[in-house]
């Protein structure tokens, strides 16, 4: 159960999330301060951040984040290891702490996002929720912990799973246009 403090925490952060993404111009500068934001709410690095939109007349889920994906990745609806779309089809948020050990579609994982980066980083632990609007989702975001082993990042909890919902419900209300 998500205590009160941790709730008047996220009820406080999603004001501030939508006083910010009220004042941006643009949908990619909402989409980019978004991702950052959220980035540092849940202590994780932008490209531990994805995004995804549904493109109904290819019945896929596109990624608009992270941006280096934006222009080549997408999953498509009937993927039966696809934890977005799970979630984009059951409307509901899910969370795996054991995503390394999970069939999943990982070719998304080798793609170095970070020039830096000098080993690959799968994602070891994820939650997912879908971004609403009005009573059905058109889109997924995702917040994920990428390590060498699971051991070296921590599980995500049941309160960062209520943040991310109502977080998701912010970011929909200025990405949904």
């Amino acid at each position: 159960m998500v205590n009160s403090i941790e709730k008047v925490k996220t009820e406080e952060y999603c004001v501030k999330l939508d006083r910010l993404l009220a004042s941006q111009p643009t949908a990619a500068a909402r989409l980019q301060d978004g991702v950052l934001s959220i980035a540092g709410f849940f202590a994780v690095t932008p490209d531990e951040i994805a995004v995804f939109r549904l493109d109904e007349s290819e019945a896929i889920l596109r990624f608009c984040w992270p941006d280096k994906l934006s222009q080549m990745g997408f999953i498509p609806l009937c993927a039966r290891d696809s934890l977005a779309v799970r979630t984009f089809k059951d409307n509901c948020a899910l969370t795996c702490n054991s995503f390394a050990a999970v069939r999943h579609a990982s070719a998304f994982e080798e793609i170095r996002l970070n020039p830096g980066q000098k080993e690959k980083l799968p994602i070891q632990k994820i939650i997912s929720a879908p971004l609403p609007c009005a009573g059905k989702p058109f889109g997924v975001v995702q917040i994920s912990r990428k390590a060498t082993r699971p051991v070296a990042v921590a599980d995500f909890t049941p309160a960062d799973m209520a943040a991310l919902k109502e977080i998701a419900k912010v970011l929909a209300k200025h990405l949904s246009a």
